[in-house]
C-alpha cells in the first residue's frame, strides 16, 4: 500500500492508478478495496495467481485503457513526489522514458542497478549528487514511463 500512497503524493495529479493483482490474498484485497473507496483514481482488477502471468494480466489492462501514459511501479518501489512531473514533458517527445534505478543504504552509500555500460558514467555522476537528491528514507525510485502505444509496438 505503501507504494501506491507514494503516487498519490505526487506533484503531477493527472493520473489514475490500476492496481493488476496477481493471486492477492484476501486481507490485501481488503485493503485495497479501502484504498478504491478513498479515491476514485484507483482501480482494482483481481486475477488468479499464475507463474508468468503478471504481464497477461498487465497486457489485458492497457488494452482496455484509454490513457495516453503508462507507467509500471512494482509494490515494492516507493516514489518520491516529483517523477511524474519530471518525467510526463519527456514523453511528449520520447515514446518511453526511464529512471535510473537507485538506492540509498542507510550508511548513506549510493547504489544503481545499471548494466555494465553505463557504471563508469553513474560513478562520475554519483560524485555530483547527493543521496537526498535520488532517493529519500531508502525509496526506490520506480522503474519506467511509456507511450501507451508503444506498449503494443514492441510486443
Amino acid at each position: 500500500m505503501r507504494a501506491v500512497k507514494s503516487v498519490l503524493g505526487q506533484t503531477f495529479q493527472s493520473f489514475r492508478i490500476v492496481i493488476v493483482g496477481d493471486g492477492v490474498s484476501p486481507e490485501h484485497g481488503a485493503l485495497i478495496a479501502q484504498l478504491c473507496s478513498e479515491d476514485s483514481r484507483i482501480q482494482f482488477v483481481a486475477n488468479p495467481k499464475g507463474t508468468g502471468h503478471g504481464e497477461a494480466h498487465r497486457a489485458r489492462v492497457l488494452e482496455d485503457s484509454r490513457a495516453t501514459y503508462v507507467c509500471y511501479l512494482g509494490d515494492d518501489d516507493l516514489w518520491l513526489t516529483h517523477p511524474l512531473e519530471t518525467l510526463v514533458p519527456f514523453l511528449e517527445k520520447y515514446d518511453f522514458v526511464h529512471m535510473l534505478h537507485t538506492e540509498v543504504t542507510t550508511d548513506g552509500t549510493l547504489s544503481a542497478n545499471a548494466g555494465r555500460i553505463y557504471r563508469k558514467k553513474i560513478k562520475s555522476f554519483f560524485n555530483h549528487v547527493e543521496p537526498h537528491q535520488l532517493t529519500a528514507n531508502g525509496k526506490r525510485q520506480g522503474k519506467a514511463l511509456a507511450r501507451r502505444g508503444s506498449y503494443f509496438c514492441y510486443q
